[in-house]
């Protein structure tokens, strides 16, 4: 089996490399320029010195056209019009698994290998994506895209390990000096705050504007829409008022709307763009649990299937639903599919 790898430059995806070595004996490095920083000298070079030291022949793909058109344009647009993107999904579903694994295919390699924590399982007969065995690492929720067929090709070996376990691995392998700093950052903000990209090419969105209450009174004056997700609590700058939650963000009328946890008056929300892993859904209406939020809580919901892109979710409890974010439909630990959410289904029976 031949196997490509996408390496980043970090510690998980060094250890998949590793991993793949042992498992074949044709493994080949794919590393993506995403952004002008990447084609940094000194970047290129700790690539170059990661892969030697792991004995892979490397080829560097110069992707910054496709990644801005596809994961950092929509995320900017998305926070401009009060929406909460997750730009990690678009770059797995347009970039890796997208451009690299067509690439990987299409130089002859039987199969495509990242460093998300996430596993494959196929004793069942089919193919099937689970909750990697760190939940605290676990990336399953940004690989709702997936398709069956797509993970027949993949090799995610990380999904088997924890992250201590990883580093065990770093340190045994006498890479630690070669492996860049992990980052909770978005990558391609390079430690920047989101903010200033999103000021910087819709200055609009990041406008004052009024709070309101739930019954539309003036309160307060926000930083701009571009600040705010559905469900935040922290910085809204009204502590005087106790604990207080972002219930509505009207793009429009350039305001946001506050209130207590139990004045979400939501019974569910709606989803587009969706996928299912099997290629269809369990049945048209069936229950599972959701995650709305990358590392968030997964909430018992009912999920009813309008058509062959878009599905509604009934959810009984918080959490609040954002705009932008994805929703990931789970089976215990088996990912059955996602979409991305669009809007809150008002509770009519609640006031």
């Amino acid at each position: 089996m031949k196997i490509a790898v996408a390496l980043s430059g970090g510690a998980d995806s060094a250890i998949c490399a590793l991993l793949a070595k042992k498992r074949s004996h044709k493994v080949t490095a794919y590393h993506m320029l995403i952004d002008d920083q990447d084609c940094m000298p000194e970047r290129i070079q700790q690539v170059k010195n990661l892969a030697k030291a792991i004995e892979l022949p490397l080829e560097i793909i110069d992707l910054r056209e496709e990644f801005e058109s596809t994961v950092i344009s929509p995320f900017v647009e998305g926070y401009a019009c009060g929406f909460t993107p997750n730009p990690c999904v678009f770059c797995n579903r347009k970039i890796k698994f997208g451009i690299l694994f067509s690439k990987a295919l299409s130089d002859g390699f039987d199969l495509f290998s990242t460093g998300h924590y996430a596993r494959i399982d196929s004793k069942s007969g089919r193919y099937r994506l689970l909750r990697g065995k760190d939940k605290q690492k676990d990336q399953s929720y940004v690989l709702w895209s997936l398709s069956e067929e797509e993970l027949s090709r993949l090799f995610l070996p990380l999904g088997l390990l924890t992250k201590t376990e990883v580093q065990a691995l770093i340190r045994n392998a006498g890479l630690e000096m070669l492996v860049r700093p992990e980052s909770q950052d978005i990558c391609f903000l390079n430690g920047e705050n989101y903010i200033s990209l999103v000021k910087e090419r819709h200055p609009e969105a990041c406008e004052e504007g009024p709070i309101l209450d739930l019954k539309g009174n003036i309160i307060g004056k926000h930083k701009g829409i571009a600040h705010y997700t559905i469900g935040q609590r922290k910085g809204i700058g009204l502590s005087n008022l106790g604990a207080q939650y972002v219930l509505k963000i009207d793009f429009e009328k350039n305001a946001i709307t506050i209130g207590e946890r139990c004045d979400y008056d939501s019974i569910g929300f709606e989803v587009d763009n969706i996928n299912f892993i099997q290629g269809s859904p369990p049945h048209s209406r069936f229950s599972c649990q959701v995650a709305t939020r990358y590392q968030g809580k997964l909430t018992s919901a009912v999920v009813e299937v309008k058509n062959s892109s878009r599905a509604i979710v009934f959810c009984k409890h918080w959490p609040a639903a954002a705009p932008g974010q994805s929703a990931v439909f789970y089976k215990g630990d088996e990912v059955l599919g996602g979409g991305v959410i669009t809007q809150s289904i008002p509770d009519k029976n609640k006031y």
